[in-house]
């Protein structure tokens, strides 16, 4: 009885041994480390724009110059509200107010009416507090030119006109320049409109 105890014995421990000195498992290697991220390369930076480039609201200065004063004046005033800047186009319309005033007396016909119109709207145009409400009576200013053209088309010479679908008022400017910068809508619309015939 004793050795078949002794017999059972043994063959339950065999197994639990065998599990005891079967060898160990490798350990994992560790995982190789990561190649460092290449930095990005530095951005190139991008070439500073051009210096004394004509903005798209002026005309040549020496074509301008060429001009008789009351374009001048005129065309000082449209490039302001293209550029949406307000003073300098109430300061043009002053000096297109007094110019248009000293050519009344010595007129006659339509030209004389023309020319009194023109003196009174840019007057309007120099009290001007508001931008948006300037741009409107830049308009007046701008029939007023184009009826003065039209009874001395000598001033129309080399001149162009344009026409702004979306101005509230009158539509029409003239510039010295044939590249449209729109007095009516200034910068945030400049090319908005296209080429008229030069009258009222």
């Amino acid at each position: 009885m004793k050795l078949r105890h002794l017999s059972f014995a043994l063959l339950l421990t065999l197994p639990a041994c065998a599990k005891q000195d079967a060898p160990a498992p490798a350990p994992a290697e560790p995982p190789a480390a990561e190649a460092p991220a290449k930095a990005d390369a530095p951005a190139k930076a991008e070439a500073p724009a051009k210096a004394d480039q004509p903005t798209p609201a002026t005309a040549d200065p020496a074509a301008i110059a060429a001009k008789p004063q009351v374009i001048q004046d005129y065309e000082a005033a449209r490039a302001a509200l293209a550029d949406d800047q307000l003073e300098p186009a109430k300061q043009a319309a002053q000096k297109l107010a007094a110019t248009a005033s000293t050519e009344v007396s010595t007129s006659e016909g339509a030209a004389q009416t023309a020319w009194q119109d023109l003196a009174t709207h840019a007057k309007a145009l120099s009290a001007e507090t508001d931008i948006e409400a300037a741009r409107k009576t830049y308009g007046y200013v701008s029939k007023a030119l184009l009826q003065l053209i039209a009874a001395k088309p000598d001033l129309g010479e080399g001149l162009t006109a344009f026409r702004c679908p979306m101005a509230q008022d009158y539509p029409k400017w003239v510039q010295v320049s044939d590249q449209m910068a729109n007095p009516y809508m200034g910068k945030r619309m400049l090319q908005c409109g296209g080429k008229v015939p030069m009258k009222p």
